[in-house]
């Protein structure tokens, strides 16, 4: 018997709360459900970690940090059904969120607000 889960959630929707919302009842909800096709999760999957990636850079953009996003949850590397090989698809969203990080970087290290202190030694 499948479970049908609705609902209204009452708050102010910003950037932050639509990424809590997304890492603690999306993903788990959809991600660990084991009925999906192997291609469809996939694809999902990368979309997921995308646009996470831009979400994660606009809910910390009010405080003018810089956060990269993380994409390791319970995606593995190691394809068992390719002899364990290293999964193609699971890189190529690695690479994706990877890609992303250097434009924020960049973005970040041209920031007329950031500041970077390459020695850690005290000039006193």
């Amino acid at each position: 018997v499948d479970t049908i889960i609705y609902g209204t959630i009452a708050m102010r929707q910003n950037a932050s709360s639509v990424l809590k919302i997304m890492e603690t009842v999306l993903y788990p909800n959809i991600f660990q459900y084991d009925k999906w096709n192997k291609s469809s999760k996939q694809e999902l999957l990368g979309l997921y970690h995308r646009f996470m990636a831009y979400l994660t850079e606009t809910a910390n953009e009010d405080c003018r940090e810089t956060k990269l996003y993380l994409p390791l949850r319970d995606d593995t590397f190691i394809d068992d059904d390719a002899g364990g090989q290293y999964d193609k698809n699971v890189i190529q969203n690695l690479e994706a969120v990877v890609i992303h990080w250097i434009k924020q970087i960049k973005e970040a290290l041209s920031s007329p607000e950031h500041s970077i202190s390459l020695d850690s030694r005290s000039n006193g």
